[in-house]
């Protein structure tokens, strides 16, 4: 608060973006329920104790809610003892608690310590008590994976935007505009099903109307490990299927980055593998990989690590161990996998890092198109859609989206990794192009 006047003051021209709201649940909807009991406790207090057998270590450093009010908004937990129960202190606004009465086998949420838009920015204006805090509210609402207007208010995201909008008009700031300073959504996501496979085989075919030629060399993670990590595609069908293969298998030990290395130790492998002299091996580590050359043969081992010898190079990178290597040598699954229909799986560029949530291409194309129908026309209420006003003062949107070639956020980008646009892409020349949907 008190940089924005010494900023403007030191440059009078200087445009002061402020808030950086991003979506997050509303306090009450989120995190995860416990059962607890505490004593009364006096108004004024700056810190209290509340009895959970349910209580873990990682409670701590979150924020806890009383689903009957009674503890403050943002009453945040700075130690949990797991078993026993939590030390609580009053919300960063509140200088002690209100008087709170005991009780006994109450529902309580413990969720991360982060504040739902609209109530950051309430305390905001009352601890700026009428002093300009910016010259824009910069703003996160992320929707994935459902579109804009169907988002419902409890996620704090697009649909609290008319909320925060009120509370800017509340505190004299109507005349500001909202800046949408990260909007989008990641891809990565199909629908797939395969067949049961067997132990032996070395590949397996997915199916989905979804494949795109451009998904060979992805990642394949599916979300209960029904496929090894580090499984990747090696051919498309487009439109159709995914062929994928296993890996190699994964390395023993950690490769520290600017030390040669001269042999690369492998866990134990699913089935024993012989690995000829002059095979090419890749070590994938978002957002890296490391290219090695065997230079010598060796037989992997099923029940221990294996010392591969490789010709000499010094990584500029590190590589933790666990991270998987692709190469072909025959391997195989190495267990049966069950047939599975309708599976969500996730597809990655092969040194993007894997993001939650991840959407099809189509969706986010969706997504990117209402962001701007809504904020230039609006969106009606109907069947699956909450509606969305026009918000005339909403502007400049910047998406957050990188290429797929490279980087941790690949995931995001309106560029797959050999170059060919997204769907996405040509949503928004669409938007930039015309000003709307």
């Amino acid at each position: 608060m008190a940089a924005y006047p010494a900023i403007k003051t030191a440059d009078p021209k200087a445009y002061v973006l402020g808030g950086t709201l991003a979506t997050n649940n509303e306090f009450g909807t989120g995190g995860t329920v416990r059962t607890a009991s505490w004593a009364a406790v006096p108004a004024g207090a700056t810190s209290a104790t509340i009895t959970c057998t349910g209580a873990v270590a990682s409670d701590a450093y979150g924020i806890l809610t009383d689903t009957a009010d009674g503890w403050p908004t943002g009453t945040v937990i700075t130690q949990a003892t797991a078993g026993t129960g939590y030390t609580v202190i009053p919300p960063v606004w509140l200088d002690g608690f209100p008087a709170i009465s005991a009780a006994s086998g109450r529902s309580v949420r413990r969720s991360g310590l982060q504040y739902p838009p609209d109530v950051f920015l309430k305390q905001a204006y009352a601890r700026a008590d009428g002093d300009p805090m910016w010259d824009a509210l910069a703003i996160h609402p992320y929707t994935y994976p459902v579109l804009p207007a169907t988002q419902e208010a409890v996620y704090g995201g697009w649909a609290t935007v008319p909320a925060l909008r009120q509370l800017m008009k509340d505190n004299g700031e109507g005349a500001k505009p909202m800046w949408m300073t990260e909007v989008g959504a990641p891809t990565g996501t199909a629908t797939v099903s395969w067949p049961t496979t067997a132990a032996s085989a070395t590949t397996i075919t997915l199916s989905g109307s979804t494949a795109a030629t451009a998904d060979e060399g992805y990642t394949v993670t599916a979300p209960s490990g029904e496929l090894p990590a580090g499984s990747y595609v090696t051919a498309v069908s487009k439109g159709s299927s995914w062929t994928v293969v296993p890996p190699v298998g994964a390395i023993a030990a950690a490769i520290a980055k600017g030390t040669a290395i001269s042999s690369v130790s492998l866990k134990a492998t699913a089935t024993a593998l012989t690995i000829p002299s002059g095979t090419t091996l890749t070590i994938v580590s978002a957002p890296v990989t490391l290219t090695v050359t065997t230079s010598g043969a060796v037989t992997t081992s099923a029940s221990a690590a294996t010392t591969v010898p490789v010709a000499s190079l010094t990584p500029d990178q590190s590589y933790a161990a666990g991270c998987p290597v692709r190469g072909s040598v025959g391997q195989t699954w190495g267990a049966a996998i069950s047939a599975a229909s309708a599976l969500a799986v996730r597809l990655t560029p092969p040194a993007a890092a894997t993001v939650w949530g991840q959407i099809s291409e189509d969706l986010q194309a969706a997504i990117i198109r209402e962001v701007f129908r809504a904020i230039t026309v609006g969106v009606p209420a109907g069947t699956g859609s909450l509606g969305s006003a026009p918000w005339p003062y909403v502007g400049p949107v910047f998406l957050f989206t990188w290429s797929d070639a490279g980087g941790t956020a690949g995931p995001f980008g309106l560029v797959r990794a050999d170059g060919t646009p997204k769907a996405a892409l040509a949503a928004l020349t669409a938007a930039s192009l015309t000003g709307g949907p």
